[in-house]
């Protein structure tokens, strides 16, 4: 089954325009060929994939899984015929390379989730050890805001229930919760997982709705919302 959401791959026609917000952003990026690829600062694991394109939309998503699981996944696309693609151009050739019924390619790898290593936020909240006494009451605003890991990918759908029974049936996700009968659900990673790690919206025709990023608390939220503003 899907253990753990990787990374997503965006195509995008302007790159240098995609350089400059993900930067702002606060994403660590490097160039791979003509990709860029982009990690959390602190959690050893790429996060997200700018691929230039004429167009913008979702190039592939990359899930992780167990290495004595990738058989069985390989197996159930086998028994419901769906065909098994080679990795796109610029990119290693690992697992499996498939598309879900919405044509969206999607990318199994044996992988666990990396942790975070940066340090968490101290809380004030039962259990914790936090003294508030001679500490300034508001955020310094040099403090480190940079996101802590890619938490869900939202996708528009043209089915949402097809598509979440082959992500249930087939791949091995949960269903977490949903809106209406056909409006909206969130699908949630095998073992332990959030909440949602992919999400689906109705939709005429598949592609990006957005990217959820986890920040350390609502502060480091609002002031890099302040940096990318500025």
């Amino acid at each position: 089954m899907i253990r753990s959401l990787q990374y997503a791959a965006l195509n995008v026609p302007d790159m240098a325009e995609a350089r400059r917000f993900f930067d702002a952003m606060g994403l660590e990026g490097r160039t791979e060929g003509a990709h860029l690829v982009y990690r959390c600062a602190g959690r050893a694991q790429d996060q997200l994939r700018i691929v230039p394109a004429e167009r913008k939309g979702i190039a592939w998503l990359s899930f992780g899984t167990r290495g004595e699981e990738i058989d069985t996944l390989s197996q159930n696309l086998d028994r419901i015929d769906v065909a098994q693609e080679s990795a796109p151009g610029g990119v290693e050739n690992n697992g499996l390379w498939f598309r879900d019924p919405d044509g969206i390619l999607v990318n199994i790898q044996v992988a666990d989730e990396a942790p975070q290593t940066r340090p968490g936020v101290e809380l004030n909240s039962p259990g914790q050890p936090y003294a508030r006494l001679a500490k300034r009451g508001a955020p310094n605003r040099h403090i480190d805001t940079r996101p802590r890991k890619l938490g869900h990918v939202l996708k528009f759908s043209t089915d949402i229930n097809r598509d979440a029974q082959f992500y249930c049936d087939v791949l091995g996700m949960k269903l977490s919760d949903r809106i209406g009968d056909d409006l909206a659900l969130f699908l949630r990673c095998g073992g332990d997982s959030d909440h949602h790690t992919l999400a689906m919206a109705s939709s005429e025709k598949p592609g990006l709705h957005h990217m959820s990023w986890e920040m350390g608390n609502v502060d480091q939220l609002r002031m890099r919302a302040d940096h990318l503003l500025a």
